[in-house]
């Protein structure tokens, strides 16, 4: 008998381990809670995490991560209480198999991080109690078409939707921030619709969002941040409001199908590479109250003919118009104190700096002004013309002056010229033969003819940089000015 009760025993206990087995399998728990009121348990058959209770959900980081983080391949469904309040921060972040959520009714914040990286959702349904939705809630959410925004949120937050495979999205009234980075790289989105309560564009805010055909900026929009827009390629037209005063870096670089932009009277800078790359951008009117341009602002812009400098301009950034292949005419206002044109040539208002010759101008030759005392940076930058003449009393050059000029053929140098010759000064003018470089030039820098494929012969002086230069290549000559003469 006493065989048989061990046996007996020892069975009911082995059915009880595989009871239990069976349900640690089904369920785990944690008794910590998730909130001051809330609890979780999971469901490994159905991969639910439910949430019960009431009130705010704990926030957490990402040196501190929630409860169920190692769960986070294994959940496929969230079931969340009616009485929650508060989604915490980094709550579902890299929930790799969750597809769909629906935030119940009362809950009036979504923390920072929330939804970070949930690749495969593709669902989310947004309670109208919603009013703030945090930093990158849903970033990296790949999947994730379509979203209706609570009509109570007041600003769209740094990140909230980067990444989205969103194709429209409408921003509800009383909105006034659209945040940093709030819709970057949205690569499917085609429309969005912005109402009069939004006051500021932040940076990078439709950043890569390379769909985007169209979009009216409310007048209500007072700034917009830099790269707002960039690589937005199919971009056609844009009207900045008024009230906006400076477009910042980079806002409209490389909308390659930019067309037409117009511009507010309030607008007084418009920033380094604002337009750099905007290929078919055919015109643009500054308006009078333009201060100020920047580096490389048109850069780039091959569709660009003529541009009128206002009378207000006094400064304009290095590069502000290089390789616009297009450009034959730069001109300025007469009243303009900082600047002038001659002949469609930019340069400073006592013509003693030529500042930018533009690429597009097809004249065969050109003759430097007999007032020129220095030429700028890269001013002959992709020049056509096939003579050049630099007149006595220019006493200094500009690093890469005569780059791409492609058609050039022969250059003298003057005498009064000291500057010396950088790696950059001739790069690629492909049809140089032949070069005059005077002796007070004291510096000559070994890649200064790169891509310089046809130079023969350097003249000079005996015992200068000339000579130098040209028996350090074996391809050059040199020559003496009395052999030149």
């Amino acid at each position: 008998m006493k065989r048989k009760d061990t046996k007996k025993a020892l069975g009911i206990l082995a059915l009880m381990a595989v009871a239990i087995g069976l349900f640690v399998a089904v369920y785990t728990f944690q008794r910590a809670s998730c909130g001051d009121h809330l609890r979780w348990r999971f469901n490994r058959r159905t991969g639910t995490l439910t949430i019960t209770g009431s009130g705010a959900m704990d926030d957490w980081d990402m040196n501190h991560p929630a409860p169920w983080d190692r769960l986070h391949e294994d959940v496929a469904a969230i079931s969340l209480p009616p009485d929650l309040t508060h989604i915490g921060s980094w709550a579902f972040r890299d929930f790799s198999a969750l597809t769909e959520v629906t935030i119940p009714e009362g809950v009036t914040s979504i923390g920072d991080h929330s939804f970070l990286i949930c690749e495969v959702l593709s669902k989310v349904v947004l309670p109208s109690s919603v009013s703030d939705i945090g930093e990158k809630a849903f970033s990296g959410c790949r999947s994730l078409k379509d979203v209706t925004l609570p009509t109570g949120i007041k600003r769209i937050a740094f990140g909230t939707f980067a990444g989205c495979a969103l194709r429209e999205v409408t921003i509800p009234d009383g909105v006034t921030e659209i945040g940093a980075g709030a819709f970057s790289v949205c690569e499917d989105l085609r429309e969005i619709t912005i109402p009069e309560s939004v006051k500021h564009i932040g940076a990078r805010a439709f950043y890569f969002c390379s769909d985007l055909k169209e979009i009216t900026i409310p007048d209500s929009v007072t700034s917009i941040g830099e790269k707002a827009f960039y690589y937005c390629e199919r971009l056609r037209t844009i009207e900045i409001p008024q009230g906006v005063t400076s477009i910042a870096d980079g806002t409209f670089q490389r909308c390659s199908e930019l067309r037409s932009v117009i511009l507010p009277d309030s607008l007084k800078v418009i920033g380094d590479e604002a337009f750099e790359e905007c290929l078919l951008l055919h015109s643009i009117e500054l308006p009078e109250g333009v201060t100020g341009i920047g580096e490389a602002a048109f850069r780039e812009c091959d569709e660009l003919a003529e541009v009128l400098m206002p009378e207000g301009l006094t400064s304009i950034g290095y590069g502000a118009f290089f390789g616009c292949s297009q450009l034959k005419e730069i001109n300025v206002k007469e009243r303009n104190t900082r600047y002038c044109s001659i002949g469609g040539v930019l340069f400073n208002a006592d013509r003693t700096e030529l500042i930018c010759y533009p690429a597009g101008k097809s004249d065969g030759a050109y003759d430097v002004p007999q007032s020129v005392t220095s030429i700028a940076p890269e001013a002959f930058l992709d020049a056509l013309f096939e003579e050049l003449t630099i007149p006595e009393g220019v006493a200094s050059i500009g690093s890469g002056a005569f780059r791409y000029c492609s058609n050039l053929k022969e250059l003298t140098i003057p005498n009064s010229v000291t500057s010396d010759i950088d790696e950059l000064m001739f790069n690629n003018c492909t049809h140089l033969y032949s070069i005059t470089i005077p002796a007070g030039v004291t510096s000559i820098d070994m890649r200064a003819f790169e891509g310089c494929d046809w130079l023969r012969v350097i003249y000079g002086e005996e015992k200068t940089e000339a000579e130098s230069c040209a028996k350090s290549r074996d391809s050059i000559t040199f020559k003496t000015m009395d052999e030149k003469n």
